[in-house]
Parts: C-alpha cells; structure tokens; sequence
C-alpha cells in the first residue's frame, strides 16, 4: 500500500480510470437531481459539454491533486488503524477531523 495517497490515486496506471469514475459519480448526481434546481444543474451541465467538450473532465483532472492532499491526512489515519476499506471508513468519519485510531 502507498505512503501517499497522491502517489497512488495520480500515478499514470490509476489516473485516467479515477478521472472516469469521477466522471460518472458527477453524471450520476446530475441525474438524479430535481425540481427546478436540479432543472437548472441539468441544463447548465449540458451546455457545458455541449459547447466546451472535456471541460469538466479537465477540471476534474486539474482538482485531483488538491483533492488527495485534503485527504492525506485521513488516509494516513486510515493506514494506521486498518479495518474497513478507505471509502467505508471516511463515510464513518464524516466531517470530523481525523485523529489515529479513533473509530
């Protein structure tokens, strides 16, 4: 198991798959929105893949970075204590911080 998370989650073997399964929770979300919200989430998201293809996918791919370093610490806890598996434990967590050993 890698150290770092960014290590594991931008390495050139994993990157690509993460940026498309990113891709497909934000599809889902969008999906599954409603009311005249969700209307307006919908239409906005079409147009911007309409009339700038692959934006969001660079976007996505140019937050990834920031987004392992947030979770470092989490995952450096979650290294320490073991148990379930990375996503089980920070849907426990929540939005506390991490500390070791404590869930």
């Amino acid at each position: 198991m890698t150290a770092l998370l960014h290590d594991s989650l931008l390495a050139p073997e994993t990157k690509p798959a993460l940026i498309d399964d990113c891709l497909a929770l934000i599809e889902h979300e969008v999906s599954v929105m409603s009311g005249i919200s969700g209307t307006a989430v919908k239409v906005a998201y079409k147009t911007v893949n309409k009339f700038a293809a692959g934006h969001v996918r660079h976007m996505v791919a140019s937050l990834l970075p920031r987004m392992a370093e947030e979770l470092q610490p989490y995952w450096a806890d979650y290294r320490a204590c073991g148990g379930l598996d990375f996503g089980d434990y920070l849907v426990q967590r929540g939005p506390r911080s991490p500390s070791p050993c404590s869930w």
